[in-house]
Order: C-alpha cells, then sequence, then structure tokens
C-alpha cells in the first residue's frame, strides 16, 4: 500500500469525449447540454484545458465557522404567549438569530413576545414595511435599543435610501439599530437581476456618501438575500459569483485588499407549498450544504405552516445547521471547492459579465 498512487494518469479532452460517447451508446453529446436559465447555456462536457485562469478561491475568513441560525417567526394574530414560545423553542434547539415579521398594523408586544429572551446574548430583528401602521422613525424610537430593524430596499420603495438619511439625522439614531436588506432571487434571468440589484446597491451607496456618511458604515448594514435554487450547482454557482461581486464592490469603494472579508450573505431555504416534510428535509439539507460551501454567512430553514406538519420537523430541519457545524468537518479555513474547474467556469464568466455592465 505505500506505493499506492492516490491520483490517476491525465487524459487528453478528446480521449474524455470519446469515452462520454461511447458511454451515452450512440447518443449524441449534444444530448447533456441544457440552459441554466433563458438564453444561457449549460455545458456539461468541461475539461481542465477548458480554463485558461487562476482558480477561484475565496478568502479564507468564510470558511472558519458555520453560517449562523436564524429563525423565521411571522406573527400572524397569535396570543403573545404563543408567540413567546414559538421563539423560546427556536432558541432552544439552537436558533442564533430571531427575525420577527408582522403582516400588519398593532401593538408591538415586545415584553410579551420576547419574555426570558437573553437579547445581550441573541441578535433579534424586526422585517419593517410600509404596512405596520407605524412609520420607520417611530418604530426606531419605541423598539428595544438591542434590536435591529430591517429594512427591504427595492426600487421605488419606501422608505428610500434617501428618507433613511433624514430618519437617521433628525433622530440622532445609532446605524447599529437597522439593516438595509438587498434580496437577488435565483429563479429568472439570474444575471440580469444581479446586476439590477447592485446598481440600486451602488446608487444607495451614493446617496449615502453624498450625504456625508461613511461607505464603510453603509457595507456594515447592508445584508444580501439569497434564496437557494431548486438546482443545487446552479446554486453554488450563483453564491460563489455573488461573493465574488461583493468583494470586489466593497474593494473599489473601501480601497481594501479583496481577501480581507466577505460580505453579510444570507440563504433561504423555502418549501414548496404542499410539500412533503420529508422530502423538503432532504432538499433543504443539500441546500445547506451548497449555501455552506460557498461561505454564506446565515442560513434560514423555512418551515412549512400550511397543512398537518408535524411540529418535530421544525426541530429537525434545525438540525441541519449543527450537521454542518458538528459533523462534515468543513469548516478549517480553506475553500472546499477551491479549484472546482467547472464551478470555476461559469464563477469566472459570471462574474465578468456582471461587474463589467456595472457602471462602477
Amino acid at each position: 500500500m505505500k506505493d499506492w498512487q492516490y491520483t490517476f494518469e491525465p487524459v487528453s479532452r478528446a480521449e474524455w469525449l470519446h469515452q462520454i460517447e461511447i458511454d451515452l451508446k450512440q447518443k449524441p453529446i449534444e444530448t447533456l447540454y441544457a440552459e441554466w436559465w433563458p438564453g444561457e447555456p449549460l455545458v456539461p462536457v468541461i475539461h481542465p484545458e477548458d480554463i485558461t485562469f487562476p482558480p477561484v478561491i475565496l478568502p479564507t475568513q468564510l470558511f472558519t465557522n458555520p453560517p449562523s441560525i436564524l429563525e423565521w417567526i411571522k406573527v400572524r394574530g397569535e396570543d403573545s404567549s404563543m408567540l413567546n414560545a414559538s421563539i423560546l423553542e427556536a432558541l432552544r434547539y439552537g436558533a442564533q438569530v430571531i427575525l420577527i415579521d408582522p403582516v400588519g398594523p398593532g401593538t408591538m408586544q415586545w415584553d410579551a413576545w420576547l419574555q426570558d429572551v437573553q437579547l445581550d446574548l441573541i441578535e433579534v430583528q424586526l422585517a419593517y414595511s410600509a404596512n405596520l401602521g407605524t412609520s420607520l422613525a417611530e418604530l426606531l424610537n419605541h423598539t428595544p435599543a438591542e434590536m435591529i430593524i430591517r429594512i427591504g430596499m427595492k426600487q421605488d420603495s419606501e422608505p428610500s435610501i434617501i428618507d433613511i438619511i433624514s430618519i437617521l439625522r433628525s433622530n440622532q439614531i445609532n446605524n447599529n439599530s437597522f439593516r438595509l436588506v438587498y434580496t437577488f432571487p435565483s429563479s429568472g434571468v439570474w444575471d440580469n437581476s444581479t446586476l439590477e440589484v447592485l446598481d440600486q446597491i451602488k446608487t444607495d451607496l451614493d446617496h449615502w456618501m453624498e450625504a456625508g456618511l461613511d461607505a464603510k458604515d453603509f457595507f456594515k448594514i447592508c445584508i444580501l438575500s439569497t434564496e437557494a435554487d431548486p438546482m443545487y450547482f446552479k446554486q453554488i454557482v450563483q453564491a460563489r459569483t455573488l461573493q465574488l461581486l461583493w468583494l470586489n464592490f466593497k474593494k473599489h469603494y473601501l480601497n481594501v485588499q479583496l481577501a480581507l472579508e466577505g460580505g453579510n450573505i444570507e440563504c433561504h431555504i423555502h418549501p414548496h407549498s404542499g410539500e412533503e416534510p420529508s422530502r423538503f428535509l432532504i432538499r433543504a439539507s443539500m441546500s445547506g450544504l451548497a449555501a455552506s460551501m460557498c461561505g454564506i454567512q446565515v442560513l434560514a430553514v423555512h418551515h412549512r405552516t400550511d397543512g398537518d406538519v408535524p411540529a418535530y420537523f421544525a426541530r429537525i430541519n434545525r438540525n441541519i445547521h449543527h450537521l454542518l457545524h458538528l459533523e462534515s468537518n468543513m469548516y478549517k479555513g480553506t475553500d472546499p471547492l477551491a479549484g472546482t474547474y467547472a464551478f470555476d467556469l461559469y464563477t469566472h464568466s459570471w462574474t465578468q459579465r456582471v461587474w463589467k455592465q456595472l457602471a462602477i
């Protein structure tokens, strides 16, 4: 065994394609081709000879700790004690960030909702929307000091970045009191939608700096929210591309080395309507692994609330995070996909394409 070689002899592209044709049993190689999205070809036969650029390696800092567990708590008219019980249960089973999402106007019953919650140990966030029946300024002034307000930033949405800057100044509110959340959809023509969101971030950052505020503070309060794609390979390439785009974005504005730090990127895994709980658990596990291999900082597995789903599935879903942390043995400060040329080809090309179209 001491003479065992853990490598294979290199195979030329021609030899490799010939073997694929044999394995396809007279079917043409073209039958393997597909699309990532309309107009974006997925070429399945990628050989090391196709790679003409250095390997894509993400910063080591992204792979020293597993993603934080975010629990999304939706307020739908539940009794305060029931909501408090849901929050405490999530914390008992490992949640590290609690996001409370009210859907309509009403009194924010913080004392009852957060009873026995150690706010100095746990991060609690509130999703703000214009239909809460209260202004952002009022909400910022009447919530616990430890709570963070999440503001979904969309084109033509309210409040705009200019409104937020005005509220900050007129109310002397600390930047740490809120986060700006930019959502990157997974479906559709991904490169175009990603470019649109990055363009909006650029516009908001320009307004921020024109107001005399520090660009560093803007990046600290930004959250890039992504959705897990049902196609795991696509999710991996999209996440790695977004990491590179965000690192270069920060480098451009902050004039820092590319590998110093990553971005605050979170991944949300949503169940399909009526999806069998066990099937969702398998899919969420694969998506969670895909997100972790891309250095995602926050992972949120959303539990099904429709139909008769046993309550213990929420606890089992949270175990995905614990398995990634305790059993994957993956977080050693090394990018586990560095130099994976099939991923590198698309990560490189998608990053270059979007970056070239950004007006910076």
